[in-house]
């Protein structure tokens, strides 16, 4: 049985280490760490939860009692939006310090199968790039040529994931984020675009939320190229849903709504034919006789009276981008028109941006590369004091950072040590804070950062130990120990770093002096300036 990519933690030196198994004890785990490693049930990454769980509505596990109303709403409502579920993932299990290889391992590469159904339309897409896009002239004109558009719409580069039935390609995510990684190769505009339409514009949650008749409605046009966007942040809300102020306000025959309100950053949203609107509905009164919010997802036809076009946001580097501020004056839309039924909106929101949040990772690797391509050529090609820049350490280390964080590799034994470490430190703050460590942004953000190295260096290795199991010739298993061990060196770094960092910050007194900021204080450093 071949072995994974693991990196020794008591060794500089990247090692293949024997396959312990689907089953390991503590004795079997990863470089002998003597660490529990729960493999768990027989599951993949790409497995979910069962569908009646991820549709619980939890109670929330927070106290809220000294929370004023505007903190106790904002949260109560976010809560309500979250899914409970007993499905232990991967990346949740790292929290609590379990390793839960059997969620991981074998690593999910993409069935034959699967790739030879994505491969005409991601050759051709790859083609239309290469051929008739012209990313310098798009940035130049903050414009993208209509031809462009149309012809990406008829190769079905708006229905990717539309289901044939409903006019789209039937491609899988998988497939997806590869067409997301050869756009984010050539132009961040058409990638935002395709992704803000398909991601977290009209098709994702019609086809996550929708009724039959709405699927049937919206999805042929959407996947046949006419643009969809996206509409929930506000001037004042961004990440508070309970401050939004756009409100659907139930019409007096009981058969509709009527919105009023304004949009900011709505990507798409100049170009759009429909949008997805979240809006305030009517609260709910609940136990006690206490008002809870509400948020629904409307679809919204742009040609709608009263939807207006305010302006149209400008952006560096992305200057073809459609984004704008959409205001809503008395627009009246029909009951059919909620998407996953009232009050179900943040819901509907949180579940559709999570899709959007895997195109961004894959277009930005597809970016990644490219920029790796023109380092790597020009630092062989210029030469100062007798040798190519690239044979200069400080040019070098830095290349080699861009070919390992491109890669992102791991090691199994930090993963399993490194872990427990986190749920210690985890439950220890929990512990101190109480049920203010929710207010603790600072503490959980570090959490967060090392938990997500981990995860980065587990599934990378993993990536690289399925490579080399392929036996592919492209894929050389002294090179890809090269780049793991490149990338897990600097990962312990930041591990080591946000773990320090915990006990020993400075958080306290810069909010103190941006407190001091705020009321006006330190008035010499706005001097000296024109005002």
């Amino acid at each position: 049985m071949k072995a994974p990519v693991v990196l020794d933690p008591h060794s500089k030196k990247t090692a293949i280490t024997p396959d312990a198994g689907p089953k390991q004890t503590a004795e079997q785990s990863p470089a002998g760490s003597g660490l529990p490693v729960d493999t768990g049930p027989p599951v993949t990454s790409r497995q979910q939860p069962p569908a009646a769980e991820r549709e619980a509505e939890p109670a929330s596990v927070i106290d809220t009692s000294k929370m004023n109303r505007e903190q106790r709403d904002a949260l109560e409502l976010t809560e309500a939006a979250r899914a409970a579920t007993t499905y232990r993932s991967f990346a949740g299990d790292l929290f609590m310090g379990r390793f839960s290889l059997g969620h991981v391992y074998p690593f999910p590469m993409q069935p034959a199968l699967d790739i030879e159904a994505g491969k005409p339309f991601l050759t051709e897409l790859a083609r239309v790039l290469k051929d008739e896009v012209d990313p310098d002239q798009i940035d130049a004109d903050g414009e993208i040529p209509e031809k462009v558009i149309n012809r990406l719409a008829q190769m079905g580069a708006f229905g990717i994931k539309v289901p044939k039935e409903y006019g789209g390609l039937g491609l899988s995510q998988v497939n997806y984020s590869r067409a997301a990684m050869l756009l984010g190769s050539v132009d961040a505009n058409l990638t935002a675009l395709l992704s803000a339409h398909q991601s977290i514009g009209v098709p994702q949650p019609v086809k996550l939320f929708g009724t039959e008749a709405q699927k049937k409605k919206y999805l042929p046009r959407v996947a046949g190229g006419e643009i969809s966007a996206f509409a929930l942040t506000e001037t004042s809300v961004g990440s508070d849903p309970a401050r939004m102020t756009t409100r659907a306000e139930l019409t007096s025959d009981g058969r509709g709504f009527i919105i009023n309100g304004e949009k900011l950053w709505c990507t798409n949203g100049t170009k759009a034919g429909v949008i997805v609107v979240m809006a305030r509905t009517p609260d709910q009164v609940g136990a006690g006789g206490r008002a809870k919010s509400r948020i629904t997802a409307f679809i919204v036809e742009t040609d709608t009276p009263g939807v207006e076009v305010v302006t149209r946001c400008r952006f560096m580097g992305l200057r073809a981008l459609y984004n704008g501020v959409i205001r809503f004056t008395n627009v009246r839309v029909s009951r059919d028109a909620i998407v996953g039924g009232e009050g179900r909106g943040l819901k509907v929101a949180l579940t559709t941006l999570n899709t959007g949040r895997l195109t961004i990772p894959a277009a930005c690797v597809g970016l990644m590369k490219r920029c790796l391509g023109y380092a790597r050529d020009w630092a062989a090609a210029r030469v100062q004091w007798g040798a190519p820049v690239g044979q200069h350490a400080a040019i070098a280390d830095k290349i080699a950072r861009i070919a390992a964080n491109t890669f992102a590799g791991e090691a199994m034994s930090l993963l399993a040590q490194t872990s427990r470490r986190l749920a210690r430190t985890l439950f220890h703050a929990m512990a101190k804070h109480g049920p203010k460590l929710e207010r603790q942004q600072l503490t959980l953000g570090r959490m967060v950062d090392i938990g997500t190295e981990l995860f980065a260096i587990s599934a990378t290795a993993l990536y690289a130990d399925a490579l080399v199991k392929r036996n592919d010739p492209q894929y050389s298993r002294a090179e890809l120990e090269q780049l793991v061990r490149c990338f897990v060196a600097d990962a312990k770094s930041r591990v080591a770093a946000s773990f320090a960092a915990l006990s020993h910050n400075n958080d306290r007194q810069n909010y103190q002096l941006t407190q001091s900021l705020l009321e006006g204080g330190h008035s010499y450093l706005r001097s000296g300036i024109v005002e």
